[in-house]
């Protein structure tokens, strides 16, 4: 750049006045300090013609610049200088001439500070040869990370002192006073601080579930099965207990699809479970992948790999967006390779959210089946359409049920026609009149296009067969008791568990005009034992088909069905090379001592503890209880560790409640079936919560079709709550449902209840009777409170977050009266700031495990009766090389150490213990 300025004209002698106009012209006006800029000076006389003169050079602060005789400037310390030509005639101009230093280097360069700490922090400012520039003047400052100014830290003359945890800046600069158009204002270098609170724990990560063996054992579960006319057969299956993945069987030989534990399509998701699966017979497969950190994911491909072709909010068909909520059906994929496939959407543009059903061609073309965004005629209302029961026919139809209020049909719809009523409730069919549609469990649509569902009519249960969707040439089964449906083949017809009226139960294959018997439940023998129970089916070309079954023997048998005697393709325990990691989706809770309890990937979840020899299976799925019954599989609501270190599953054949003590099998503690204080029967319970005597809080549907919150202890049991009506708080009115229920040591219970209105309450059982500590709208320690969420007890005690206004939580304790425990705002002595809490945990000793969403970081802090301990921030990298990017589950231990399970910045789920320093 070069700097022209005209120069300032000075009265001079009549005679000498020759001179018009002066012109100073720098090669460039910026100089680093060490090296040389040339400025050259022009006169004009009044015609415009360049004067020839002798020029005298000079600068305006010697201690920054010197000129030469030919006006040649060297830069010597950092500043602005002018220099000024004159003529002989003392007339003159000036041109400024900005010194740069050559470079300025900080030490340190970086630093990591814990909040109280001082250091001093220094500058050298170098010419253009690297020599050092004595005595410049600096300006410090500490700005936030996104370079704004911060109250995180503070600094006089290069000494900084951390004051609260952040990310930083501590930057250094020259600055220019004078502003002039073209020149630096300053000359800047910062040094990244990291604040961090005073370390109070060192975290090690216990379990990563990518260290594996190449050869696993195979454990059987209950799985949906498809199979195709090549002989290739789909299913899931669980490795050592620890693993689960999506397989193919083919001429003997188990070949991994995909494997869960894998990373998912956004950051930090995981895959813990695919369902909901087919293949065609051009080898197709689909699947929904249930992920860890994010919503469903379609997958598709075929045995070799999927990817994934459908996920939230993606734009579908140009016309719906915001996904959510993806689902497939049991038979979801026609043999052309097109989809049907349920989710909730947005019209482009538009804010209201519906649900629909969709057809996706091979080609990927999509159109919306129906909606509930507007109504169907023949139902009289708006569609609710059912989770599972859809599919897409070889004419790119698609076939569903749908209810409205009271009435229900079963409609089919093709490219732009409107849905088109083939049955409903009320109509005439078969002889009687369709009273209800049996549940999805008995909806399939063949890859022939053959429909199939079940009615109950006025003359009886049926299951029906519609040949390519015909109404008119109807086929039909009396049925007895409860049926599923497994699989429809276009030649071999209907796979279906169960029985035909008058026949005992098992599976039968049914073509519409004979029905094979494939085997009968507790007769037919696999392995020398009876079967018991079955897993999944599905049929072969040649019309064999293969079961998952269960005896008294093994806990689950891989059986192909084509003759008089079953042959045994494979047990649980067998060997099969496949690399897939070890899975966990949450932390099992309770019991605030011993090995961490992790449930592993898959719906039907074994139970494993992290050791420091790596994972010990301690409750597989399908584990024997009694001889008879199998633990099915654990989930977060239905396994509780007790103080004992005891566990309790209610996941098992038979719906009662076991316990696994270290060393011993499973014993039942609940059975199946029993009396209450009012006389009712309840079933099996579905939830369980255990305190430190032993007592029980369970979960069971009755006799009276009411569900019920139950209370055990050796004296008996107990209805603490029901859903018919009959209980009832002062100022809330009648509880129609409860959720998040917890037990403390005391025998009280504490529940979010919701009354006729459905508005939301807090209530606490004592003594048997209810009151509320809370209802929308309300207050708590003087707080205006709109919500309350995740429950937890420990000893006497209750506590549950909170949200306040402005949208923050904070964690409420409950004794007697709710106080506030983990305020927001709360500032620790170390500098820990709670803003907004996330998942929490806490301990018999009354301390709080927290997330903290605060100033763009993830903090993880432990609020003790003595003040805040940091644990850990998202951002800081462990000694394992892990970023700890989102947390899925937490464990405090009456001890101080902690428990997190994370999935990392890698997409893999690991779990760091945390002890105290």
């Amino acid at each position: 750049m070069r700097l022209l300025a005209l120069a300032s004209l000075v009265a001079l002698p009549a005679a000498a006045q020759t001179i018009s106009s002066l012109q100073v012209l720098a090669d460039s006006p910026k100089v680093i300090s060490g090296r040389q800029t040339r400025v050259r000076a022009f006169a004009r006389d009044p015609g415009g013609a360049l004067i020839d003169l002798s020029w005298r050079w000079t600068v305006s602060d010697a201690n920054l610049a010197s000129v030469g005789p030919d006006g040649t400037v060297t830069g010597r310390m950092p500043g602005i200088v002018r220099v000024r030509a004159t003529a002989p005639n003392g007339s003159f101009a000036e041109s400024p001439v900005q010194i740069l230093p050559g470079r300025l280097e900080i030490d340190p360069p970086s630093a990591e500070m814990t909040v109280g700490e001082r250091r001093q922090f220094t500058v050298r400012v170098l010419d253009a040869d690297g020599g050092p520039l004595n005595n410049v003047a600096l300006r410090w400052q500490v700005l936030s990370g996104a370079g704004f100014n911060s109250n995180a830290g503070s600094v006089t003359n290069g000494m900084v002192r951390a004051i609260s945890e952040g990310q930083l800046i501590v930057r250094a600069a020259v600055v220019y006073g004078t502003y002039i158009p073209g020149f630096q204002n300053e000359v800047i270098v910062d040094a990244p601080l990291r604040v961090v609170p005073p370390r109070a724990f060192r975290m090690r990560r216990v379990f990563n579930g990518f260290n594996v063996p190449p050869v696993r054992k195979i454990f059987f579960k209950p799985t949906a099965m498809s199979g195709n006319d090549a002989g290739e057969l789909l299913y899931t299956t669980s490795f050592d207990g620890l693993a689960s993945g999506l397989v193919t069987l083919r001429n003997g030989k188990v070949d991994l699809v995909m494997g869960a534990g894998l990373p998912g399509v956004t950051q930090s998701s995981i895959i813990y479970e695919f369902y909901n699966f087919a293949i065609n017979s051009k080898s197709d497969v689909v699947a929904v992948g249930a992920m860890i950190g994010s919503g469903n994911v379609l997958w598709r491909g075929n045995p070799g790999g999927l990817e994934p072709f459908l996920w939230d909010n993606m734009l579908v068909g140009g016309l719906y967006e915001g996904l959510s909520g993806l689902r497939l059906s049991r038979c979801p994929l026609a043999e052309d390779g097109s989809v049907a496939f349920q989710a909730n959407f947005r019209n482009v543009g538009v804010p209201a959210v519906y649900n629909g059903l969709f057809h996706m061609d091979r080609h990927g073309g999509v159109r919306l089946v129906a909606s509930n965004q507007e109504p169907i005629e023949a139902l009289g209302g708006i569609p609710v359409f059912d989770a599972d029961a859809y599919g897409p026919a070889p004419d790119e139809s698609v076939y569903f049920l749908a209810s409205s209020g009271a009435r229900r049909g079963l409609f089919r719809q093709r490219l732009s026609e409107p849905p088109q009523k083939l049955l409903a409730t009320g109509d005439a069919f078969n002889g009687g009149v369709i009273n209800a549609f049996m549940g999805s469990g008995m909806f399939w649509v063949a890859r022939n296009g053959d429909v199939v569902f079940g009615v109950q009519a006025t003359n009886g249960n049926f299951l029906v067969r519609l040949p390519a969707g015909r109404l008119d040439q109807a086929q039909t089964l009396r049925l007895s008791g409860w049926n599923s449906v497994q699989m429809v083949h276009p030649r071999h017809g209907v796979l279906f568990q169960g029985s035909e009226q008058g026949q005992p139960n098992g599976l039968y294959l049914w073509n519409g005009e004979s029905r094979r018997n494939i085997f009968v439940t507790g007769r037919t023998q696999v392995g020398g034992a009876a079967i018991d129970a079955m897993d999944g089916a599905a049929i072969d070309a040649g019309g064999a088909v293969t079961a998952i079954v269960r005896t008294a023997k093994a806990p689950q048998v891989l059986a192909r069905f084509s003759g008089d005697d079953p042959l045994v393709l494979s047990r649980t325990g067998d060997d099969a090379q496949v690399l897939v990691p070890n899975g966990a989706w949450g932390l099992v809770q309770g019991g605030k001592q011993g090995g961490p309890h992790l449930l592993s990937s898959g719906f039907n979840s074994s139970i494993f503890e992290v050791t420091p020899e790596g994972p010990r299976l301690v409750v597989p799925t399908g584990e024997q209880i009694a001889g008879a019954w199998r633990f099915t599989g654990a989930a977060t609501w239905n396994t509780r560790r007790g103080n004992d270190g005891h566990l309790y599953v209610t996941q098992t054949t038979g719906y009662g409640l076991a316990r696994k003590e270290a060393g011993k099998p499973l014993t039942q503690v609940i059975p199946a079936s029993r009396r209450v204080d009012d006389g009712a029967t309840v079933g099996g319970p579905s939830e369980v919560r255990v305190n430190v005597k032993g007592e029980l809080l369970t979960t069971h549907a009755t006799d009276r079709g009411d569900s019920r919150l139950v209370y055990t202890t050796p004296a008996g049991a107990v209805t603490v709550v029901s859903n018919n009506g009959s209980f009832s708080i002062d100022g809330f009115g009648t509880i129609v449902s409860w959720s998040d229920q917890v037990l403390d040591d005391r025998g009280r219970v504490l529940a979010i209840l919701r009354n006729r209105e459905s508005a939301p309450g807090l209530g606490l059982w004592s003594q048997g009777k209810w009151s509320l500590v809370w209802r929308a709208g309300g207050r708590i320690d003087s707080r205006n409170v709109s919500s309350v969420a995740n429950l937890k007890s420990m000893d006497d005690r209750f506590f549950f977050r909170v949200q306040l206004p402005g949208g923050v939580w904070a964690v409420v304790e409950l004794r007697d009266e709710p106080r506030i425990a983990l305020d927001v705002d709360e500032v620790g002595a170390n500098g820990i700031q709670v803003v907004n809490v996330g998942i929490y945990d806490v301990n018999r000793n009354g301390e709080i495990l927290f997330q903290s969403f605060a100033f763009g970081q993830t903090v993880y802090g432990v609020k003790t009766h003595a003040g805040f301990r940091h644990l850990h921030t998202n951002s800081t990298v462990t000694a394992e090389g892990d970023v700890l990017w989102r947390v899925v589950d937490m464990d405090l231990r009456d001890d101080g150490s902690a428990y997190l399970f994370f999935i990392n910045l890698s997409d893999e789920a690991v779990l760091y213990r945390a002890e105290p320093l």
